[in-house]
């Protein structure tokens, strides 16, 4: 049986401890982890995102 969704969101870091923190809360508030975390390179800065996502029930 198929889940159903009930949202998407995602977490934005910029060190991969903060995000490993972010994801931690994220998950004790019923929020998984979807897909593979994304790294952001710009000139000045390297940031870590991490979808997430939410099922019914």
């Amino acid at each position: 049986m198929e889940k159903q969704i009930k949202g998407y969101n995602a977490i934005k870091a910029d060190d991969p401890t903060e995000l490993s923190s972010l994801i931690q809360a994220a998950i004790n508030e019923g929020w998984q982890p979807f897909g593979s975390i994304a790294i952001g390179v710009l000139p000045s800065r390297i940031y870590y995102v991490q979808a997430l996502v939410k099922y019914e029930g």
